[in-house]
């Protein structure tokens, strides 16, 4: 019986320790999935069915400066077109060095 307690204090304090840890931080005060969220949610607004958005593939790119914007979120998703076919799309949201969203992008992939 002491030694399930024991096992389970060490991994009590593991599992906080690994919570604990600073986030990593991707521009400004934004995290990575903070910042692909944002840019979702800007293009999501802009489709002919936003609830269709299906994110398939995402990356990050760091620029170096004096490059606009800094840095560049790139995701590639499937959103129905005004006919309900599944359409693939690449976006890109561009990001200054407070993490404000400054260039917004997306296209249909032929």
């Amino acid at each position: 019986m002491n030694f399930n307690k024991a096992i389970y204090a060490v991994f009590s304090v593991f599992l906080i320790a690994g919570c604990s840890s600073e986030p990593n931080y991707f521009v400004g005060n934004l995290t990575e999935v903070e910042a692909l969220t944002n840019c979702q949610l800007k293009i999501q607004k802009e489709l002919k069915n936003p609830r269709s958005m299906d994110i398939e593939h995402s990356g990050i790119q760091y620029l170096t400066p004096p490059e606009k914007p800094n840095h560049e979120i790139w995701f590639q998703f499937y959103a129905q077109n005004s006919f309900g076919a599944d359409v693939f799309h690449t976006a890109m949201c561009g990001y200054d060095t407070d993490g404000n969203i400054i260039e917004v992008r997306y296209e249909q992939n032929r």
